[in-house]
């Protein structure tokens, strides 16, 4: 079958259009999670966020992920007693974000488990009082 250059317009013309409007049938139909809501009063609160992680350097913490117990724990060198909050975000599915407070024992150590927690990328911010300065610390880890 032969065909002429105007049939073979058309129909390139036309398969290109089909292509384009399959594309933007499957781009329209995807997920996309935003992580959050408030992204203006974020920014406006950025330079205070700011401040709590500069406040954290030279400081004696550490914070450590155990797979095998399923463990997330935080230490502080700067003494016991202490109380915060920890922050656990889901960077692709904001809705099993969610808060735990925390108390440091008297050796400074606070253990929180991560049995409920999903399998996949997590992120913890940590943010505790000392001597009326708030501070915080993020770690990253990954459940399996």
């Amino acid at each position: 079958m032969k065909f002429n250059w105007g049939t073979k317009l058309f129909i390139g013309g036309a398969l290109f259009i089909i292509f384009i409007v399959s594309m933007v049938t499957f781009m329209i139909r995807q997920n996309i999670e935003l992580v959050k809501d408030n992204y203006y009063e974020d920014a406006l609160n950025y330079e205070s966020e700011l401040q709590k992680f500069k406040k954290t350097k030279g400081l004696d913490f550490e914070i450590t992920y155990n797979d095998s117990a399923q463990q997330l724990s935080f230490h502080s060198a700067m003494g016991g007693r202490q109380s915060g909050f920890a922050y656990f975000y889901r960077p692709n599915q904001s809705d099993l974000d969610f808060v735990k407070s925390f108390v440091l024992n008297e050796y400074g150590t606070s253990i929180l488990s991560t049995a409920d927690l999903e399998k996949g990328r997590w992120k913890v911010k940590y943010e505790w009082v000392v001597n009326n300065d708030t501070l915080a610390a993020v770690k990253e880890f990954y459940i399996q």
